[in-house]
């Protein structure tokens, strides 16, 4: 069982997880197989499940900074992240696929989770629509961060100067060749915006090649990879905290429906199997 020192870390068994506390830092991985171990369906389930959150946490740790709000004392973003997902859809990947931390796959994963109202968005035509308003920005190569911060604070009464938007994009990537050499793995960019009168400095220099567009009805979007997924995180300095809003990692990406499907969940729950 699971026990919450006086520091508000946690430590022990919680189901299949395991909570471990070293250096002032909380670790989370998956419990490991015993000889009593029923090795339920559940159990294996969970640890499948907790594999894939592992390895795209690897791939996402820059851009999941701080994004976790009112943390425990030396509580991570890694423990908090995979403690948000474990609910979230599953992915199956075999032993194979997912060891040596390479294997992940993008899923609809909570990549910002606080007390700021949310930004809300969908997808149309492999762009992430969202409900910021922004008609008075027009994008050209000379657009500076000053543009895009009066265009915010003007036309969106609950932010203000100082706050951060973080973009988000994760492509999937495929490993290929023979077949021990095969797996999806994951390429993540991101860029920290903050929200200042730097009437110099261009906004595509902080965007590492996402790209972002205004549509006809005066709303930021920003383009998905055609196999991927995207998010919009706002961010506001409260002390020594961090702010943050929920939010989802909007994905249009086939590779997470096959890895999600009931046919993968077998083959990698087989692929665990003790040889006898």
């Amino acid at each position: 069982m699971a026990r919450v020192g006086i520091n508000g870390a946690l430590s022990g068994l919680m189901g299949d997880a395991v909570f471990r506390n070293f250096n002032g830092q909380t670790y989370l991985s998956a419990r490991p197989d015993k000889v009593n171990n029923p090795r339920t369906e559940n159990q294996q389930t969970q640890r499948l499940k907790l594999r894939n959150i592992i390895n795209i946490y690897g791939a996402m740790k820059d851009a999941l900074k701080d994004n976790f709000q009112a943390k425990a004392p030396r509580q991570s973003d890694y423990t908090r992240f995979q403690a948000c997902n474990l609910s979230r859809p599953a992915v199956y990947m075999t032993m194979h696929e997912g060891d040596w931390n390479r294997g992940s796959v993008v899923a609809p994963y909570i990549v910002s989770f606080g007390t700021l109202p949310a930004i809300e968005y969908n997808i149309e035509d492999g762009w992430m629509v969202s409900n910021l308003k922004v008609s008075t920005l027009m994008l050209n190569p000379d657009t500076s961060i000053l543009d895009l911060t009066s265009a915010i604070t003007k036309e969106n009464e609950d932010w203000k100067k100082g706050d951060t938007l973080e973009i988000i994009t994760c492509t999937q990537k495929v490993m290929t060749g023979n077949e021990p050499n095969t797996y999806p793995y994951t390429q993540c960019s991101h860029a920290n915006i903050h929200l200042t009168d730097d009437f110099k400095k261009p906004l595509a220099s902080l965007l590492n090649g996402i790209e972002i567009k205004v549509n006809e009805d005066g709303c930021l979007c920003v383009k998905i990879p055609s196999e991927g997924g995207a998010a919009l995180v706002r961010k506001r300095g409260e002390g020594r905290d961090t702010m943050t809003s929920v939010q989802l990692l909007e994905i249009c990406n086939p590779t997470f429906d096959t890895y999600h499907s009931e046919e993968r969940k077998q083959l990698a729950i087989a692929s665990y199997a003790k040889k006898k």
